[in-house]
C-alpha cells in the first residue's frame, strides 16, 4: 500500500490528496467492508430521523430531556455523514480528495463530535436538576432553556471549528499529500506542512480541553452529585423516573467516549505496531458506533418514546386504512 500511494504521487495537482484506504484489497474485504459501513450508515440515518420525528411530533415529548435526545439525533446525523459517505467512496474506487473537500470534512466532523459532547453533557445536567432539584425543575430547565443551551453550545462550537480551519488554511504544504487515516484530522492535514507547527499545535490542545475534557468533568460531577442525591431516603416518584432514565443517558455517554477513547488511543505512537486495518477500524469507532446505536438505545429504554411511536405508527396505518376505505366507498 506504502509503495502503490508512492508511485501515484506523480499524479498529484497541489490541490489533491491521497487517502490511503487498506481495505481495498482483496476484493472481498473490500465489499465486506463496504456494506458494513452502509448498514451502519444507513441504521443511522434512518434511526435518528425516525427518533427525532417522533419526538416532534408528539406534543407530549416537548420537554427538556426529549428535545435534548432530538438536538443529539442531529448531531448523529452531522457525524455519520461527515465521514461514512467519503469513507465508502474510498473503500469502493476512488480514494483522491481535494484540499477544499478536507477542510469541509474536517470542519464538520470536529463540528459533530463537539457538538454530541456538550450535548450528552446539557443532558447530564438536565438530569441532575431532574433529581436534584424537582419542584423547580421545570422552572430551571424548561424546553426553551434546553433550545437555548443546545444553540449557544452549537455556537460556540462553529466558531471552535472556524477557528481550526482558519489556523490550517493558510499553512505552506510541503510534504507530499498523503494522508494515512480514513478521513482529514486536524492533526493529520497539519503535519502535511512545514514551519513552526507550536502555535497550531496548542490551539488544538486547547479546544481539545474545552471540547473534551471539560465535559467529561462536568458529566462526573453531575452523576457523582446524583448519586449523593440517591443516598437521601425517600425519593419522590419524579426523581425515581428521573433516576431511570440516568442509566439510559450513561450508556449513550458511556459508547461516545469509549469510541472516542480508543480513536485517540489507535494515533499513540506505541501503538503503531497494530495492523494498518485495526488502527482504522478504532479511528472510525466514534463516527460508526455513537450514530447507529444511540437511537436504538433511547429508543428500547426510554418507556415514554417506544409508547409514542406504537401510538403514532398505529395511527399512521389506522388513518391510512380508513383514507383507503373512504376511497373505496367513492
Amino acid at each position: 500500500m506504502a509503495t502503490n500511494a508512492s508511485s501515484d504521487l506523480s499524479l498529484f495537482t497541489p490541490d489533491l490528496i491521497l487517502m490511503v484506504t487498506p481495505f481495498r484489497e482483496p476484493p472481498g474485504i473490500k465489499f465486506a467492508v463496504f456494506f458494513f459501513t452502509l448498514a451502519m450508515f444507513t441504521a443511522a440515518l434512518v434511526g435518528n430521523c425516525l427518533l427525532s420525528l417522533v419526538i416532534l411530533r408528539d406534543h407530549q415529548l416537548h420537554k427538556a430531556m426529549y428535545v435534548l435526545m432530538a438536538a443529539l439525533s442531529l448531531t448523529d446525523i452531522i457525524s455519520a455523514l461527515s465521514i461514512l459517505p467519503r469513507f465508502m467512496q474510498n473503500v469502493a474506487s476512488f480514494n483522491y480528495i481535494s484540499l477544499r473537500e478536507c477542510m469541509a470534512q474536517m470542519f464538520f466532523l470536529h463540528l459533530a463530535i463537539r457538538m454530541q459532547s456538550f450535548t450528552l453533557t446539557i443532558m447530564s445536567v438536565d438530569r441532575y436538576l431532574a433529581i436534584g432539584y424537582p419542584l423547580r425543575y421545570h422552572s430551571l430547565m424548561s424546553c426553551r432553556t434546553a433550545v437555548v443551551a443546545f444553540m449557544v453550545a452549537t455556537a460556540s462550537c462553529v466558531l471552535m471549528c472556524l477557528g481550526n480551519v482558519g489556523v490550517v488554511v493558510p499553512l505552506n504544504y510541503c510534504k507530499p499529500p498523503v494522508i494515512v487515516a480514513p478521513y482529514c484530522d486536524y492533526l493529520v492535514v497539519l503535519f502535511l506542512s512545514c514551519g513552526d507547527l507550536s502555535g497550531a499545535v496548542a490551539y488544538v490542545q486547547a479546544t481539545l480541553a474545552i471540547t473534551m475534557v471539560l465535559p467529561v468533568l462536568v458529566i462526573v460531577l453531575t452523576y457523582v452529585l446524583i448519586l449523593y442525591e440517591c443516598r437521601k431516603p425517600g425519593l419522590r416518584r419524579g426523581q425515581r423516573k428521573a433516576l431511570k432514565t440516568c442509566g439510559t443517558h450513561f450508556l449513550v455517554v458511556a459508547v461516545f467516549f469509549a469510541a472516542i477513547f480508543f480513536s485517540f488511543a489507535s494515533g499513540l505512537s506505541f501503538l503503531n505496531s497494530l495492523p494498518r486495518p485495526l488502527r482504522y477500524t478504532l479511528q472510525t469507532a466514534q463516527y460508526v458506533f455513537p450514530p447507529a446505536l444511540n437511537p436504538v438505545i433511547y429508543g428500547l429504554r426510554t418507556a415514554e418514546i417506544r409508547r409514542s411511536f406504537i401510538r403514532q405508527f398505529r395511527r399512521k396505518v389506522v388513518d391510512g386504512k380508513s383514507e383507503s376505505l373512504g376511497n373505496a366507498g367513492d
